[in-house]
């Protein structure tokens, strides 16, 4: 309860409330209809042995519907890592679960008829498919969503991150005005809610991309604290390592991303920044695995330039001219924007290894 608790998004029960059910024959929609509740979160514990099974489900009260479940069997020999493994998989399980859900209720309704949380579900549904024509109904949702409630922070923040995805994957003259439109929108989400974890992701996200190295590991870790398996924060803060130097730190928090939302929607952004850091951090095999990974997730991204530095360090410049020639010019225009290193030690190692490849080069 206490790490459902840190999800700022919906609203979680008390204790006290909740276990005046424990042990009593209630059906599920009797408890939402007693509580308020949408969602009920039951679950069973049972032993044998040093082995423990422990059963979850997630319910939508007013229909009985099953949204997930999910059973673990573990070892007792340590109890309390045991619940803070279930415990991660669990609450990591039920935020998309409930997303989808809402996401569904909310397709039913009338344009008309939707309120702030509806546009701000439909926002994250179109940011989340990375089309161009979806961010424009994004951009639109989010602004409604600001529009009926000024005081949505995670709207807010929601905003800022789509600002900088504009600025960043179609370069104009016009970025640097748009990340500070990020950062303000950024800042906003902050100010009206700063124990929101996504408001402080939002900030390092943008904090990295206007090359304010130190202001965004502060927000980044900051979003890690107040979140520790909030997904989008482990991949800002990591975002925030990478970029001001620390590639070695920022593998394992774009590996931690990875864990916490297997099935993420950016699921190539993850990898292609885990492959830059892996090869920043000078591990070129694991970068040519991350980034063929990558690759396959999403070709058009700039992993592909990951994968061509990486095979000129391991002496296989034939493969590496032949993937070049093939790389779309957009992906390399973007390097700058969506690499925004603040050592230049760093940029040209990457950027030499290009330019072994064949390529003639851009600056920083």
């Amino acid at each position: 309860m206490t790490a459902l608790s840190k999800w700022r998004w919906f609203q979680v029960f008390a204790r006290n409330s909740t276990f005046t059910f424990k042990g009593k024959a209630v059906s599920v929609r009797q408890i939402g209809e007693a509580l308020g509740a949408r969602y009920v979160l039951e679950g069973s514990v049972r032993r044998v042995g040093d082995r423990v099974r422990i059963s979850a489900q997630l319910i939508e009260a007013a229909t009985d519907r099953h949204i997930w479940a999910e059973r673990y069997d573990r070892d007792i020999s340590d109890i309390f890592a045991i619940q803070d493994d279930i415990t991660r998989h669990v609450v990591t399980s039920i935020n998309p679960a409930i997303e989808v859900s809402e996401l569904e209720r909310v397709a039913r309704k009338l344009p008309g008829s939707m309120d702030a949380w509806d546009h701000y579900l439909r926002g994250n549904h179109h940011r989340n498919r990375f089309t161009a024509q979806d961010a424009v109904l994004a951009l639109h949702h989010f602004s409604q969503a600001i529009d009926i409630d000024p005081h949505f922070a995670a709207a807010h923040a929601r905003l800022a991150q789509l600002h900088v995805n504009l600025a960043t994957l179609n370069p104009t003259a016009d970025t640097p005005k748009t990340l500070a439109t990020a950062l303000e929108l950024a800042k906003r989400a902050i100010a009206l809610d700063p124990l929101d974890a996504s408001a402080h992701a939002a900030a390092a996200y943008v904090l990295v991309h206007s090359r304010q190295h130190d202001a965004a590991l502060q927000a980044g870790h900051s979003a890690v604290e107040l979140n520790a398996n909030y997904p989008a924060g482990r991949y800002a803060l990591g975002l925030a390592l990478l970029f001001a130097g620390s590639a070695r730190e920022a593998i394992t928090e774009f590996e931690m991303t990875a864990r916490l939302s297997p099935r993420d929607p950016a699921m190539w952004a993850i990898l292609g920044y885990q492959a830059l850091a892996q090869y920043t951090a000078g591990y070129y095999e694991a970068a040519l695995c991350t980034a063929d990974r990558a690759d396959a997730e999403r070709p058009e991204f700039g992993a592909r330039a990951v994968r061509i530095a990486a095979l000129v360090r391991l002496s296989r410049k034939t493969e590496a001219a032949a993937a070049l020639a093939a790389l779309p010019k957009e992906a390399l225009l973007r390097m700058p924007y969506l690499c925004p290193f603040r050592n230049t030690a760093d940029w040209e190692h990457w950027c030499s290894a290009l330019e072994e490849a064949g390529w003639s080069g851009i600056g920083q």
